[in-house]
């Protein structure tokens, strides 16, 4: 039973995904041109819901019409109009296209009543039928008298199923649902109350072939029951819904939708609810929320990020705790990409803009290394380029839930011995070592950081993390002549310096490489002016959505692949101990 219910599942998805192919340019918001009207959280809802249901529907009509084919043999008309009409709502539905939620009600209003009609005439064609046959033997008028009882309580179990679906698929308040299931729930009654009436011969088969009075009334009642529980149902889900959307409310920040990753936590669009002002909030994953050492770091990264205020760190508004012990902290919400989309999208950055971002990220670890904090995972995906202040190549330092005071290095709580902490592809040797760095190491990986930008590679392209771990302790990076990679004397000077296997070679402060920079034949070369026409050409969509306050941000993506795990931060891994160590 688990097999075929993943296999269906499996085929739903599929199917899903064939009919919605333009799923990447989906209507859900700040990902739609600006001639598509933005589709709300309770419109995207009711669309799915309603898909589901048309789905739903379409199988039990599948069903009833194959044993309806199995006991009559005769096709009805009908049943293709009811196939015809599910199918196309359910296409129509998968549709790229925003449907306002009054047409979206008046699809569920169709669907549902519509099926309920159908069941209805169904039902008042089969007790025309047997109310005219004419029976000749007691077996005949048994017979019939089954018959006639079965119709009726098919109809009864049909709709009190369509209730059911209803209750259960559709989100709705309590009374509209009350209305629709009123609505479905009479149209037997009114079958059987208008043809009881109006048809002697019905009043007449009662009378002699059934016994009971209290047939018709004992379905109804039956029927009256399901239209109760359907109408609970709603009211019930209704609730849970509500109450699922206050658990998204944190304090006075509502979240809109994901849109990133990092190291101990996940990244949610969200929204000041009264200062409507667009924000990040980054919550820590539920299952480390019970680790004492994760919160505590956890913790550390926020109050460490609070304390900097420089323009080219991301800059935290809020922190609390939710009401399950969830934390979150709030920050600024950024337009723009990170330099691994960019690089990735566009290719190597030119000279004169790749010192201008590292003269921005210099300027960031400055102010860290002012408060002896070393941030320990500096990589493309943690430096965002934005638009700030119309202005275009701001860069903004993010995660910082690897940072360590300098002062902290045998803290027992948060140093685990053995360990490494770091990207792989862009971590120093000291921390290859399992060694805690000091900003020297913030250095290197900087210079890992300018080598990917002028090369669009990292400084070792291996795809074993323990051997890339071992080259970063031990292996002098390519010249960029080996790679093909134009770069001249001044700026290669400057990078493989940072590169530099012992501490002591690198630059030692953030102002000494800044002060190199300065001296740089590029030093100058790009602008706020040029940045601003490259945004306009290649990032205009960016630029228009930032406009309005807009944008698909994409802070830290995450990708299952093996390459996309190499950039990713280990927490904890074996430690390498040297060439000499025996493994």
């Amino acid at each position: 039973m688990k097999t075929n219910s993943s296999l269906l599942s499996r085929m739903r998805h599929s199917a899903s995904e064939l009919l919605n192919y333009r799923a990447s340019l989906a209507r859900i918001r700040f990902q739609e041109g600006e001639s598509q009207v933005s589709e709300s959280t309770d419109q995207g809802l009711l669309r799915r819901r309603l898909r589901a249901s048309a789905m739903v529907l379409l199988t039990a009509k599948m069903a009833i019409t194959v044993r309806l084919l199995a006991l009559s043999g005769s096709p009805d008309l009908m049943d293709g109009v009811i196939f015809f009409a599910l199918i196309s709502a359910s296409i129509w539905l998968c549709s790229p296209r925003n449907v306002s939620v009054i047409w979206l009600r008046a699809i569920e209003s169709v669907m549902f009543l519509g099926v309920s009609l159908h069941l209805g005439i169904h039902l008042h064609e089969e007790l025309r039928h047997y109310a005219t046959f004419q029976t000749t033997t007691a077996e005949e008028n048994t017979w019939a008298a089954v018959s006639f009882v079965t119709a009726v309580k098919d109809q009864i179990i049909a709709t009190f199923g369509i209730m059911m679906i209803y209750g259960m698929f559709i989100p709705n308040t309590a009374r509209r649902a009350a209305l629709m299931v009123f609505l479905m729930a009479i149209t037997p009654g009114v079958v059987i109350g208008q043809y009881e009436s109006s048809v002697a011969a019905i009043a007449t088969f009662r009378i002699e072939h059934i016994g009971s009075a209290g047939l018709f009334s004992g379905n109804l009642l039956a029927l009256a029951v399901g239209a109760g529980c359907a109408i609970y149902g709603t009211a019930i889900m209704n609730r849970w819904r509500s109450r699922a959307l206050e658990a998204e409310q944190l304090g006075q920040y509502r979240l809109r939708e994901k849109i990133g990753s990092g190291g101990m936590g996940d990244v949610y669009l969200a929204e000041h609810r009264l200062l409507k002002r667009l924000c990040a909030v980054k919550l820590i994953r539920g299952e480390l929320s019970e680790d004492p050492v994760i919160l505590k770091r956890f913790q550390r990264e926020v109050q460490t990020t609070a304390t900097l205020t420089h323009w080219n760190t991301v800059q935290v508004f809020d922190y609390g705790q939710m009401t399950d012990g969830t934390f979150f902290y709030v920050m600024e919400h950024l337009h723009g990409k990170n330099l691994k989309q960019t690089v990735t999208e566009f290719g190597p950055m030119p000279e004169d803009r790749v010192v201008f971002v590292l003269r921005q990220i210099c300027n960031a670890l400055r102010e860290a290394a002012a408060r002896e904090l070393v941030h320990r995972d500096i990589k493309p995906s943690n430096v965002f380029l934005a638009h700030v202040g119309e202005r275009f190549d701001v860069v903004k330092l993010l995660d910082f839930g690897l940072v360590r005071p300098l002062t902290s290095a045998t803290d027992p709580d948060l140093s685990v011995v053995n360990d490494i902490k770091g990207s792989p592809r862009y971590m120093c040797p000291e921390q290859a070592q399992g060694i805690s760095p000091d900003l020297r190491g913030d250095l290197y990986s900087l210079g890992a950081v300018a080598y990917f930008l002028l090369t669009g590679r990292p400084p070792f392209d291996i795809e074993n993390p323990l051997k890339l771990v071992v080259a970063h302790a031990t292996q002098t990076p390519p010249a960029f002549t080996e790679i093909g990679a134009d770069v001249s004397p001044e700026l290669t000077a400057v990078v493989m310096k940072c590169l530099a296997k012992q501490p002591a070679d690198r630059f030692q402060s953030p102002d000494e490489m800044l002060d190199a920079m300065a001296s740089l034949p590029q030093a100058e070369s790009w602008s706020w002016r040029q940045a601003e026409t490259w945004w306009k050409a290649h990032f205009s969509d960016h630029v228009h959505k930032s406009e309005s306050s807009e944008d698909d941000t994409a802070m830290m993506g995450a990708n299952s692949s093996n390459d996309e795990a190499l950039d990713e931060t280990m927490v904890s891994a074996p430690r390498w101990h040297g060439p000499h160590s025996g493994r």
